[in-house]
């Protein structure tokens, strides 16, 4: 009789590396933290502790460079705090890698710092891997001081404008939140697909505002191959058509 062996190796998962907020807009006088703790390993390696290696670049002349006054805490935790005055005006682009043992990931956001203060708003999705036929639910919240604070008004919008919002459902749970939640079917997929989602904040009373942009990947459906089971002789036992 012929016996047939197969190999199966497992190998590591990729690490996520997630900073908190998504794109936003900040004052100049404004103070920045990055916080980069909901990076996740689905191993869940024990043995290896997490690293993360945090670094600012602006476009200075057409040419990417480091940003000038920006430092980072040299112990590489994943919160950072960048007081005010250390960015200029305009866009710039914070990466982190998180890394553990032989693995690493790298996170990127994009903080624009205009003249005004800015509502501090932060925006997060539930999950990491996206499928069109997911509910998907994307949080807001205010960052606010106290109690006293008066309300905000939420819009969500997808700014590259390829679908529109209305078959999804807003959920307002207090005055400083704001939940999107995306039904099944409204988002499509494809090799390289992301979306985008932006939401704009507004305080009800003074009119300042404040904003942050997430964008997530889609999973691409799986390309077609062969699995094949050969015998010690390499003789083919059985062939397997994936669709």
């Amino acid at each position: 009789a012929n016996v047939a062996d197969v190999v199966v190796i497992v190998a590591t998962s990729s690490l996520e590396a997630i900073i908190e907020g998504g794109d936003r807009t900040i004052g100049m006088n404004d103070t920045l933290v990055l916080n980069a703790s909901a990076s996740y390993d689905p191993d869940q390696d024990l043995f290896n502790p997490a690293s993360f290696y945090w670094q600012c670049t602006t476009l200075i002349n057409g040419v990417d460079v480091d940003c000038p006054l920006v430092t980072f805490d040299p112990t590489g935790g994943p919160i950072q705090i960048i007081p005010p005055g250390r960015l200029p005006l305009g866009p710039h682009t914070f990466s982190v890698n998180f890394a553990k043992g032989l693995r690493e990931s790298s996170g990127h956001v994009l903080i624009t710092v205009t003249p005004e203060s800015q509502l501090h708003v932060l925006a997060t999705v539930d999950g990491y891997a996206f499928n069109p036929n997911d509910i998907i639910r994307f949080r807001a919240r205010v960052v606010e001081d106290g109690d006293e604070s008066p309300p905000v008004t939420f819009e969500w919008t997808n700014p590259d404008g390829l679908f529109d919002l209305s078959p999804s459902m807003l959920l307002v749970p207090d005055r400083f939140r704001a939940d999107l939640v995306v039904k099944p079917g409204t988002l499509f997929t494809g090799v390289g697909t992301k979306h985008s989602f932006r939401v704009v904040a507004r305080n009800t009373e003074s009119g300042m505002t404040g904003q942050a942009t997430l964008s997530i990947p889609m999973n691409a459906p799986p390309t077609g191959g062969t699995l094949q089971v050969l015998d010690d002789a390499e003789n083919v036992v059985s062939s397997t058509l994936l669709s």
